[in-house]
């Protein structure tokens, strides 16, 4: 053990990890199952600290539950303080919550070494969620803790951790007294980990505007040699930071590439489950905003073309990446979980159900949905990983400086690629918001340009307020519509302008806009809206524009569930008829009937033509949904009501007919992210259905989301909600998906032609508000 400590204090990780696993296996075979339990979890927290995270996760579970066989209830807790700091290491915090709140339980009263590195992970994620009196108590308890158990490592972490807090609080001052505190217990007992000490004291410079102080610190964080703590991306584009603060542009692009090369790296190695690589992207994502902006600025210095194309790379390289890698692996992994994790989604999904009126996040119900969904994490993690994977080399973990920008990036999206997908009809206009500026590129088939626009904040006001409008009925629409429209496509060139076809890659709130109504002109006193003359269609990123194979079947359509005690369909079913309720907690929920949408989906039927399953009352169920996909459908429709997560955004219900018994049931984005629908086009004309969390180099989450990573080619939704007799609509957009010589027409058309329908044949469906609300989102053909 002696000698696997040094050789871990040494920075010889390789060496460490194979003398902790010698250990563990002279234990095993000597009889001492605690003893060797202890050594495998040192050897995974090895893993852990090398950056491994797919195999350090999957095997620190799996050591959870040999210490609850071993009724090790210590260093279970300890087990599960290490998950929770990968996973707050991730950056889903949602999930290292759960995690050590659950530890802190089971511990009670008990004074083990693990609580206060549960208390300091909880009080990270309060401080930066802004709970700053709730974080401050954890922090003195955590530190109070660690000195009265002579935990002196608890406690280095414990003022690192604070320090963090007070510089986000800009308390520049009480943040170099934290650092100041580690600094000193590093320098006598850690010095090969001093470049941890020197990256915080450098940020803390950096803070003050003292740029020049700070580079010193960090050119002695990249000199002290490799540091598990503070992986050399960070250390790389802070000092990019700094350079940049000097004026050194190209010295600053040349740090921030070879940290981009290194945070490819990291987010390889993160975690095989889409909502854990969500939250990965979103860790590096300041890395390539600094690149991104880095390298705007100097084209916009010298004008050299590349340095435009180098950011759009960049940034298309990033974006959605998590969703690209989960739709690339995810068959293998899904067929190694087991039994159990199906049983668990259903428990999760009755779970969610009962919790819709829950607003208080510590509710019971809440607290079950938050342990199942940290179960189902847990067996997904499993799955996703390769038994016996070796230790990564720490050579691939190596970097080099180049000051030739042009050096690649991987993973880095190319622009060539994108641009044989492009013909002169079709072009992509990639937005990234800024706070002080936004950018706007747009890709042709024979060039790229960028232009800046406006700041976050403004155009966020300004969408939010047209968005308002539209939704409402107000005249300003008009106005706000016209304004936005100069706002983010003035300046375009004659090509891309005229070109019938935007495909959209889009950023933070501009998911929520209703692009379709903005207003590119005027024909004499009415406005001329966007969908009058271009289709919109949005996608993840610019990596899923290409050739995508369509399904080939039929229609299969989902209408009028059978929601309420007051529905005749149900008394013929149930002589003794009781509410309905909430399956998990016993209380009425009843919601209202939409007799409209089986006359909706007959009519898109007889539209569409071909083999068509219609699916409607009792028989709009799971059960009616699972039939439905077995088809292989080319179209999904579901006409049902969409129940949207208020607490986080992540998830959403699709509500469905439950049982006769009265029982509601639901379809969560877990279920339908399991489903394969391979090449089908889902449309959900629930209201809301196309609302959910847009994280930075991730994309927007949600129901829309969760359809793509089961294999649709795309996913038509609404916004906000919209009449239940916008039939005619749905109508128009059939006839013109697949019109009567057969020939199919691309959902982003389609869309756009059934609002021109509803425009020139006036009436109040011609309003905006009517036909605006439905977006396409998908893999662009």
């Amino acid at each position: 053990m002696e000698l696997a400590y040094s050789a871990k204090a040494s920075g010889d990780v390789t060496e460490a990890h194979r003398l902790f696993r010698q250990g563990e296996q002279w234990c095993r075979r000597n009889g001492y199952p605690l003893a060797a339990l202890r050594f495998r979890v040192t050897a995974t927290s090895i893993r852990f600290l090398a950056g491994d995270y797919r195999a350090a996760a999957s095997e620190y579970l799996d050591e959870e539950r040999e210490a609850r066989e071993l009724s090790d209830t210590e260093e279970g807790s300890a087990i599960r303080t290490s998950l929770a700091s990968l996973y707050l290491e991730m950056g889903d915090r949602e999930s290292a919550v759960r995690v050590a709140e659950s530890a802190l339980r089971d511990l009670g009263e008990a004074q083990t070494y693990a609580k206060p590195y549960l208390l300091l992970i909880l009080a990270s994620v309060y401080s930066e969620r802004g709970a700053t009196q709730a974080a401050e108590k954890l922090f003195n308890d955590a530190l109070t803790l660690s000195w009265t158990m002579d935990l002196p490592d608890v406690a280095l972490s414990g003022w690192d951790r604070l320090g963090e807090a007070r510089l986000r609080a800009g308390e520049f001052a009480a943040a170099g007294q934290c650092f100041a505190q580690s600094f000193r217990y590093r320098r006598l007992h850690r010095p090969a980990d001093m470049a941890s000490s020197y990256l915080k004291i450098g940020r803390v410079y950096r803070a003050m505007g003292r740029s020049a102080y700070a580079l010193r610190f960090f050119n002695l964080a990249l000199t002290a040699g490799p540091s598990l703590t503070a992986p050399a991306q960070f250390v790389l584009h802070a000092r990019g930071k700094a350079k940049l603060a000097l004026g050194d542009r190209t010295g600053a692009l040349a740090d921030f590439e070879a940290a981009l090369r290194l945070a490819s790296i990291w987010r390889d190695e993160a975690l095989p489950v889409d909502v854990l690589r969500a939250h990965s992207n979103a860790a590096v994502q300041d890395i390539y905003d600094s690149y991104v902006d880095a390298a705007t600025q100097l084209y916009r210095q010298t004008g050299r073309q590349e340095y435009a194309q180098a950011a759009w790379e960049a940034l298309e390289g990033n974006r959605a990446a998590s969703l690209r890698q989960t739709l690339t692996d995810s068959g293998a992994w899904r067929e190694r979980l087991p039994a159990q994790y199906w049983l668990k989604l259903a428990s999760l999904r009755l779970a969610l159900i009962g919790s819709m009126r829950e607003s208080d996040p510590q509710s019971p119900e809440a607290r079950r949905v938050a342990e199942l969904q940290t179960d189902l994490l847990a067996m997904e993690t499993r799955a996703g990983v390769v038994p016996d994977t070796p230790l990564p080399s720490q050579d691939r973990r190596k970097y080099s400086i180049s000051p030739d920008f042009r050096e690649s990036i991987t993973p880095r999206f190319s622009l060539a690629t994108l641009q044989r997908h492009l013909t002169g009809a079709r072009v992509l206009l990639s937005f990234k918001l800024g706070e002080r500026m936004s950018y706007r590129w747009v890709v042709t088939n024979g060039g790229i340009s960028i232009r800046t626009l406006a700041g976050r904040g403004a155009l966020t006001r300004l969408a939010a307020d047209f968005e308002s409008a539209i939704r409402n009925g107000n005249m300003r629409s008009t106005n706000l519509g016209r304004r936005l429209y100069s706002e983010l496509f003035a300046g375009l060139p004659p090509t891309a302008a005229a070109a019938p076809s935007w495909i959209l890659s889009l950023d933070d709130t501009l998911f929520d806009l209703p692009f379709s109504a903005l207003v590119a002109g005027r024909k004499g006193s009415r406005p001329v809206y966007l969908a009058q003359r271009h289709s919109t269609e949005i996608v993840p990123g610019a990596w899923a524009v290409g050739d995508r194979q369509a399904a080939t079947g039929g229609l299969a359509a989902i209408s009028d569930p059978v929601y309420n005690s007051a529905d005749p369909r149900s008394v013929e079913r149930r002589p003794a008829v009781s509410p309905f309720r909430l399956q998990a907690k016993g209380q009425e929920m009843e919601l209202p009937r939409l007799p409209a949408t089986r006359q909706e989906v007959e009519s898109c039927a007889r539209e569409y033509g071909g083999a068509c399953l219609l699916l409607s009352g009792w028989d709009a169920s799971r059960s009616g949904l699972m039939r439905a996909l077995a088809t292989k459908p080319a179209v999904l429709h579901l006409a049902t009501h969409v129940v949207p997560d208020s607490k986080n955004g992540l998830a959403a219900l699709i509500i469905l007919s439950g049982s006769t018994s009265g029982q509601i049931d639901a379809m969560t984005t877990w279920d339908i992210a399991a489903l394969r629908v391979p090449g089908s086009l889902v449309v959900m004309s629930g209201c809301g259905s196309g609302r959910g969390l847009a994280l930075p180099g991730a994309g927007l989450l949600g129901l829309d989301r969760a359809w793509l990573s089961a294999g649709a080619r795309g996913v038509v939704a609404s916004h906000w909600p919209v009449a239940d007799d916008i039939g005619s609509f749905f109508q128009a957009f059939y006839r013109h998906l697949r019109k009567g010589d057969g020939v199919s027409t691309g959902p982003a058309e389609a869309l756009r032609l059934a609002r021109e329908d509803l425009i020139r044949a006036g009436g109040p469906l011609a309003e905006p508000k009517y036909w605006a609300a439905y977006e396409f989102m998908g893999r662009s053909n």
